[in-house]
Formats: C-alpha cells, structure tokens, sequence
C-alpha cells in the first residue's frame, strides 16, 4: 500500500502534468496515487482531462457492448477491444461515455 506521502507526491506531480499527450505516461504518473490503477487511470484521463482518444479496454461494459454489436456475443479480450476501436478513430471515448 502506498503511503500518505508518496500519494501527497504523486498528486503534486500530475497536477503539474495535466498537459501530457502521452496516456501510458499520465496513466503510470495517475498509478503513484495510492487505490488508483490503470482502470481509474484511463477513465480519469476520459472525464478529467477530456482526452476523447482513450478507451478503457478492459472495461467489462464497454467489452460487452462490443461483444455483443461487433462479434455476435462471443467473449472478447481487451486487445480485441482495441482493435474493434481503432476503426472509430479519434473521440472514440465519447462512443463508450453515450
């Protein structure tokens, strides 16, 4: 478990950061915050920082909904998620928020 003051760090740095392009750096900075993981991370940067380009792959609703209007119900994994979400290019995000 992460300690106060590591969270207390961790929160002064990103605050500092909210300009960030790269999303695999914001979610490793939001992950030093103690009870965030990359989950939280991802949809932070979505609702947060309104970066429309993320997508949560690993989002069981967002897996489902896909699952069920591009693959015929079949269970799918988060790289397939992925894949399926690249063909709706930039703001995808705002297809899994609606």
């Amino acid at each position: 478990m992460k300690n106060d003051r590591e969270n207390r760090s961790a929160r002064a740095h990103f605050v500092t950061r909210r300009h960030l392009k790269d999303n695999e750096r914001i979610v490793s900075i939001l992950d030093r915050i103690g009870g965030v993981g990359i989950w939280t991370g991802e949809l932070t940067m979505i609702r947060g920082m309104q970066k429309w380009d993320t997508l949560p792959p690993d989002d069981l609703g967002l897996r489902r909904t896909i699952s069920r209007y591009y693959c015929s119900d079949i269970r799918i994994p988060s790289d397939e998620t992925c894949r399926i979400a690249q063909r709706w290019g930039n703001g995808k995000d705002l297809r899994h928020t609606h």
